[in-house]
């Protein structure tokens, strides 16, 4: 093998191929579709490229929150893709898919800590925010060129306090017979 080629297949293997395979998942709220290997690095449902949500589809909102809500957002670098250079982040954002309306809620920055690291952040659902299902996005921003972007979302729902109570379905406990 000529030694240019030689340096150009090992060029590829260190820049190309982690750029392909870096990773983001969604821990809290749980981010759409499944969850599956996300304790192995490069899970292939943290590996979402597509725009908004990574191609996933809305699903049943889970998760109830409101205006003015102090909410924990937690991701998973799943591959780390820090570049020491010019440090990628972690965007957190309400998404109201319809109207593909962005609410910006937090940013956090990536760091050289090694892939399966836990990052979270401290978001506050903004007050006066309109009562319906949005998706909460993050997006994975590399700063690589090859691929610059992964996604993530999960569906909640902005609630007032007394609209809380219609998604909770009260039931009484049956004794336990022992």
């Amino acid at each position: 093998m000529k030694p240019s080629v030689f340096m150009c297949c090992v060029m590829c293997s260190v820049v190309v191929v982690p750029a392909c395979w870096s990773h983001v998942c969604l821990l809290s709220p749980p981010q759409r579709g499944s969850m599956m290997g996300i304790n192995k690095p490069g899970a292939p449902d943290c590996g979402l490229e597509n725009a908004t949500c990574g191609g996933r589809g809305a699903q049943a909102n889970t998760v109830i929150l409101r205006s003015g809500q102090n909410f924990t957002v937690i991701v998973q670098k799943n591959l780390n893709h820090f570049n020491m250079s010019n440090p990628g982040n972690f965007n957190i954002s309400l998404l109201d898919e319809k109207a593909m309306k962005y609410t910006h809620l937090a940013m956090i920055p990536d760091t050289s800590d090694p892939s399966l690291t836990l990052y979270s952040a401290m978001v506050k659902i903004p007050d006066g925010i309109a009562k319906q299902a949005y998706a909460l996005q993050v997006v994975y921003n590399t700063m690589d060129p090859s691929p610059p972007l992964f996604y993530q979302c999960s569906d909640v729902t902005v609630a007032d306090m007394d609209d809380t109570l219609k998604f909770v379905p009260l039931t009484r406990a049956k004794p336990l017979v022992v």
